[in-house]
């Protein structure tokens, strides 16, 4: 599961499969903002609840698979203070997608905001909070079955290029977030970086800071594939070797439980039930 990657970085990658297959693409579209508001290139701004149902509702017509929302205030003086969506504008985004078979990922950084996103509605939170994740907030998103993609490279990054001391405490919400019995998804985020912080493909980095944060070999596998298809609401096909579901599979010599790495030893990959690449 990939939060963010350039459709050229994907097609490169995939044209390189036998028979031309490509992965299945869900994509978000245009981040949901305040007007002025942090959402990356040329984001949707609303400015009230109905504008925001009629944006989602336009959107999702397109044939984008989910909406992604933001609630951000900026990560340092320059970008302080940045117009924020408010509860009811977030509620209606929420309930207008659901309304509509979809589902709302969200943006966030701190622990405040997500606090108000989790309360709006939505399904997962992109990223893991900078500051502490605070035990009653861990319990309402398990109970509500609210998902997090850490993305701890980023915390990572930021860390070994500007020295913010924010890894740690990312760590520790992971741990304690899975210790809860919340789910993370395995994911990605790719900005405009150089390795060995983000790289297309498996997300190795972010695969060994999970396993930091104390997830096993077996959690981490769970993680991008099981939660991985529940987060994209597609657990019914993808995610679990099933009777009746896609047999989007690759195979690996040796033992992924005894040694995480071994899932570098990739022997073919199989799409649709058809093997689409195979190691020489």
């Amino acid at each position: 599961m990939t939060t963010a990657a350039s459709i050229e970085e994907v097609v490169t990658h995939t044209q390189q499969l036998e028979g031309g297959a490509f992965p299945r693409i869900l994509t978000s579209g245009k981040v949901f903002t305040a007007p002025g508001g942090y959402g990356g290139q040329e984001p949707i701004g609303v400015g009230s609840a109905e504008e925001a149902r009629l944006k989602v509702r336009e959107v999702l017509g397109q044939g984008i698979h989910f909406i992604k929302t933001a609630l951000e205030d900026g990560y340092d003086p320059a970008t302080a203070g940045l117009p924020q969506l408010d509860q009811e504008i977030l509620e209606a985004i929420c309930q207008e997608a659901r309304s509509m078979g979809a589902y709302v990922s969200a943006h966030v950084t701190s622990a405040r905001n997500l606090q108000i996103l989790v309360n709006a509605g939505i399904s997962d939170a992109a990223h893991m909070v900078y500051d502490r994740l605070d035990d009653q907030l861990i319990r309402q998103m398990v109970s509500a079955s609210i998902h997090i993609v850490p993305t701890l490279t980023v915390l990572q990054m930021f860390q070994d290029k500007f020295g913010a001391p924010l890894l740690e405490q990312g760590l520790d919400n992971v741990r304690r977030f899975i210790q809860a019995g919340g789910e993370v998804g395995l994911g990605d985020d790719f900005i405009e970086e150089a390795p060995p912080w983000y790289r297309a493909g498996m997300p190795w980095k972010e695969i060994q800071l999970l396993g930091q944060a104390g997830l096993s070999p077996m959690q981490i596998i769970v993680a991008a594939t099981s939660t991985g298809a529940k987060i994209c609401q597609l657990a019914h096909e993808l995610g679990t070797i099933e009777t009746g579901k896609r047999a989007d599979l690759f195979v690996v010599g040796g033992d992924p439980l005894a040694d995480i790495n071994n899932l570098r030893q990739v022997r073919w990959v199989m799409k649709d039930g058809k093997i689409v690449s195979k190691s020489h």
